[in-house]
C-alpha cells in the first residue's frame, strides 16, 4: 500500500492540472523500450493513455480526480490526425474506464477499420511508425507492428467474435522469435497478453482436456505427448534435423497429428545462417591512440 500510495503521489506532481496529461519526467537510454509510447506530437497524451492502462486494475485506489482528469486528457484524441499505435492505444485505455461511452464506441469501429487482413489474419500494420525502425532483412515485422496489434487484440476483444479473434492471434504467432518472443520488452509484454487473454477465451474445463498430439518428419522420428489438466501448462520442445541429418536435395518435412479433445499451441521454429554478400565494410572502426 505504501508503495502504491508513493506511486500515486508522483504521478499527480507529473498531471498538468489544465490538460489532465502525464508528462515524462526524465530520460530512457534505449527509446525502443518504450515502445511507441513518448514519439510524436501526442507523447504526453500517449504516455496518459499508457498510464491509465497501468491504473486500471487499482481503479478504487486511485483518487477520482486523477482519473478524470487523465480521462479529459485522452478525449482531446484527435482521431482524424492520428496513426494506428495511438489509436490502438487510446481504445485499450478508454475502454478500462468509460467501455460505452460514444467516443468508446467510435473509435473502437475506426480501429477496425484500419485493420490489415491476408489469408485467415488480421492485423495493424503502422507505416509512419516503421519507417522509424531500422530494416531487417531476417525480421518479418517490427516491433511496432507487434505492439499496436496487440493493443488493437485488447481493444477489441469484448467486440470482435472468436473466429476473427483467432485471426488476430495466427498473425501474432507467425511473428514470435523461436524463443517464443518478440522483438522487444514492450512488445512482448503486450503480445503474451493478447495471446494469454485468447487463451483463456478457448480453454475447455480442466476435467475434459485430454490430448494426444504425434509429431514426426521425414527421417521417422516420431514424439508423441498426451496432454492432461496436470501438464497442458508445460512447454514441450521437439527438437528435430540437425546440420547433420538436413538433406539440401531431399523433402525435408514435418507433420503433427492431434487427436482427443481441447486446445493446444504449435510453434515451428528454424533456425539457419546465410551469407550476406551486400556487406560491404565493417559494422564500425575503431581507433586507438596510446596516452
Amino acid at each position: 500500500d505504501k508503495i502504491l500510495q508513493e506511486s500515486v503521489s508522483f504521478l499527480a506532481k507529473m498531471q498538468n492540472v489544465k490538460t489532465g496529461c502525464f508528462r515524462e519526467d526524465g530520460k530512457v537510454l534505449h527509446t525502443g523500450m518504450k515502445g511507441g509510447v513518448g514519439q510524436g506530437k501526442n507523447k504526453d497524451l500517449l504516455l496518459t493513455a499508457y498510464i491509465l492502462t497501468a491504473l486500471a486494475n487499482q481503479k478504487s485506489r486511485i483518487p477520482p480526480i486523477m482519473i478524470k482528469k487523465s480521462l479529459k486528457c485522452i478525449k482531446s484524441f484527435d482521431v482524424s490526425n492520428s496513426n494506428k499505435y495511438s489509436l490502438a492505444l487510446v481504445v485499450y485505455a478508454i475502454n478500462q474506464y468509460e467501455y460505452n461511452s460514444d467516443m468508446a464506441k467510435l473509435l473502437r469501429s475506426e480501429l477496425i477499420q484500419r485493420a490489415s487482413r491476408g489469408s485467415s489474419v488480421m492485423y495493424w500494420s503502422d507505416e509512419t511508425m516503421k519507417a522509424k525502425e531500422s530494416s531487417r532483412y531476417w525480421v518479418k515485422s517490427t516491433s511496432s507492428e507487434v505492439e499496436v496489434t496487440g493493443y488493437a487484440y485488447l481493444a477489441l476483444k469484448d467486440e470482435l467474435t472468436r473466429g476473427i479473434l483467432m485471426n488476430i492471434i495466427k498473425w501474432m504467432s507467425t511473428q514470435r522469435n523461436s524463443k517464443g518472443g518478440f522483438h522487444s520488452t514492450q512488445d512482448t509484454v503486450i503480445g503474451l497478453k493478447a495471446i494469454a487473454d485468447f487463451a483463456e477465451k478457448v480453454t475447455v474445463a480442466a476435467a475434459e482436456n485430454s490430448l494426444i498430439v504425434k509429431v514426426e518428419n521425414s527421417l521417422s522420428s516420431t514424439k508423441s505427448y498426451n496432454i492432461t489438466r496436470l501438464n497442458k501448462m508445460v512447454c514441450k520442445k521437439v527438437p528435430f534435423m540437425n546440420d547433420a541429418d538436413f538433406n539440401r536435395n531431399a523433402g525435408n518435412r514435418v507433420t503433427w497429428s492431434i487427436s482427443g479433445y481441447g486446445c493446444v499451441y504449435l510453434q515451428t521454429a528454424t533456425l539457419f545462417n546465410v551469407e550476406d554478400e551486400n556487406i560491404a565494410s565493417s559494422s564500425f572502426t575503431l581507433t586507438t591512440k596510446a596516452v
